[in-house]
């Protein structure tokens, strides 16, 4: 019998990414987004190329550290990668 683990909710408080252009300048790749979904909950994430899907998930998924603001799986921010989350790539 395969066994489960209980999902947990994951809540998205002001999470927001910057980077430095070439120039030095700030590129806001991700503006300060607030979300909550509950356990269990599918959610699908949708929007035109570069309005920062990837880089959302990315910090999700624990690969990027966040310019500011902070997502937690229950009570627990997410630091980097970690056994109760992971990210697929479209080409595979």
């Amino acid at each position: 019998m395969a066994q489960t683990t209980a999902s947990k909710p994951l809540s998205i408080r002001a999470l927001a990414k910057i980077y430095q252009s070439e120039t030095g300048a700030p590129l806001e790749a991700l503006t300060p987004i607030d979300l909550e979904i509950a356990a269990g909950e599918f959610v699908v994430v949708v929007g035109p190329s570069g309005c920062g899907k990837s880089t959302l998930l990315n910090m999700l998924a624990g690969f990027g550290e966040p310019s500011g603001g902070e997502a937690c799986v229950g009570d627990v921010r997410i630091t980097g990668p970690d056994i109760d989350r992971g990210m697929v790539f479209q080409g595979y």
